[in-house]
């Protein structure tokens, strides 16, 4: 009987849950928000910050990035990023409504994307970044270099704490740590104009070595080099708006780096010298209906 009364209980609790749950759940209707919106302006204005993964890694409070950030350490390496919790294979990367994740590597994008010129939005529920180029851009040169690793600690810092510091406490010292050794970057942003449309270019060029750590079958740790290059070129060509489409884009892609897979934690012998050279043409028609995009 005991049972018998105890089902029923169960029994309407489910219906009186299945009758109060709405038919269709809207975005603004959970506790997180749905989707997150960046202009290019905020970066440029507010951040001063280029990095789509840093900036990920240190504002976003649903977004984990499984890279290392610091120091653009993990440029190199495929994008590790879940949204929401879900894996970071599923999450899917749109450039002005074009599809441009990387079908070896799923996960990553096949083109890094400027936060100066471009805006995006984060969506929670569909899982994916949707960059949007600026119309107009401004014509400038950026030239940055990265000295890599400086040292460890400041000398002053051990008079300031109460206590013993990280490095103090270890039982065994750290003979090596993963650093960037030298990294030089160019971006360069022109808007051209062509019969009065605006054609808005971006070329971006890294080129930099950084310092990984291995370890042999007794648990030693030692150092090896990985050298990379990534360049890109992408923006719009000159096109007479038809019934079809009104924008071309473009974007080039050529990276090389030597150890593949070492952001997976492979030890040296594992990795592999890996190659992309990527190009896609696209178009986009907007229209009163939306945007087509082919």
């Amino acid at each position: 009987m005991k049972k018998n009364k105890f089902l029923l209980l169960l029994f309407c609790a489910i219906s009186l849950g299945l009758s109060g749950s709405p038919k269709n759940i809207e975005n603004d209707s959970l506790i997180i928000r749905g989707k997150a919106d960046y202009t290019s302006a905020f970066f440029s204005n507010i951040i001063l910050h280029n990095s789509f993964t840093g900036f990920l890694d240190n504002y976003s409070d649903y977004i984990v990035v499984q890279n290392e950030v610091t120091g653009d350490f993990g440029v190199p390496d495929q994008n590790l990023i879940s949204i929401q919790g879900n894996s970071y294979r599923w999450t899917k990367y749109y450039q002005d409504g074009f599809r441009i994740n990387q079908q070896t590597a799923p996960g990553s994008s096949l083109y890094s994307q400027s936060l100066y010129n471009n805006s995006f939005v984060c969506d929670n529920f569909e899982g994916g970044f949707y960059f949007k180029k600026d119309e107009t851009i401004e014509n400038n040169v950026l030239i940055q270099y990265n000295l890599g690793n400086i040292g460890n600690m400041n000398p002053w810092t051990e008079a300031l704490v109460s206590h013993n510091t990280a490095l103090r406490r270890l039982y065994k010292d750290i003979d090596y740590r993963k650093h960037m050794t030298g990294q030089g970057v160019a971006r360069i942003n022109l808007n051209l104009q062509h019969k009065g449309q605006n054609l808005p270019q971006h070329f971006y060029f890294d080129k930099g070595q950084r310092q990984l750590i291995g370890f042999d079958y007794t648990s030693e740790a030692y150092p090896y080099d990985e050298d990379y290059i990534k360049t890109e070129l992408n923006g719009e060509l000159p096109v007479r708006a038809n019934a079809y489409f009104d924008k071309l884009n473009y974007a080039l892609a050529y990276s090389k780096r030597d150890h593949l897979f070492h952001e997976f934690y492979y030890n040296e012998n594992e990795t592999a010298e890996n190659q992309i050279i990527s190009g896609s043409v696209w178009t986009t028609k907007n229209s009163a209906n939306g945007r087509l995009v082919s």
